[in-house]
């Protein structure tokens, strides 16, 4: 499946591929069972992380296994309490150091305001979800010049779903309550 001018493949498909990207890999049930996977174990290592499926085997308080279909969550390794306010103050500081040049319309005008992206999935089984892409650090930094597009699901080949949050000091963020 190739990827058109438009249309990016993410840049990683399996486990140890986003481990070499700081990323971890996080399988969550809606019984609250939240496990974090070890990308570089002989057994997920080379696994493709979209579309392997994980099953629950949390034991309920009334005898019963989970039934729950988890669902993958993706993200900077040690991030997954960080808030969106948190996010825009790494970027600012990468900023400050060393400024990105943005044209308008590309991924790089993202940074420029501080904002993070999301991506969803929702083709594949189990669905994922790749939380705060700060688009100046890496696997991202390597789309900064792209125009903006959509990216492709490296195993269904359906594009996902994105969605940009506004940061500190961009029209409508009056909902931040951050220190600057």
């Amino acid at each position: 499946m190739k990827a058109s001018g438009a249309h990016r493949l993410l840049p990683f498909k399996t486990f140890g591929e986003a481990v070499a990207f700081d990323l971890e890999v996080e399988v969550s049930c809606r019984c609250g069972r939240h496990v974090v996977i070890d990308g570089m174990a002989p057994a997920f290592r080379d696994r493709r992380i979209m579309g392997t499926r994980f099953r629950c085997t949390t034991i309920l308080p009334h005898g019963v296994a989970c039934a729950g279909l988890p669902s993958i969550y993706i993200r900077k390794r040690g991030r997954g309490c960080w808030t969106m306010a948190d996010h825009s103050r790494a970027i600012r500081a990468r900023q400050a150091v060393a400024p990105t040049d943005a044209k308008p319309g590309t991924f790089a005008s993202i940074v420029k305001r501080y904002e993070v992206a999301f991506l969803y999935d929702q083709g594949c089984v189990p669905s994922y979800t790749i939380d705060m892409i700060e688009f100046d650090e890496p696997p991202w930094n390597r789309f900064l010049d792209k125009p903006w597009g959509r990216f492709i699901c490296r195993d269904c080949g359906q594009t996902l779903d994105m969605h940009v949050s506004h940061g500190p000091d961009t029209p409508g963020t009056e909902r931040f309550n951050e220190v600057a």
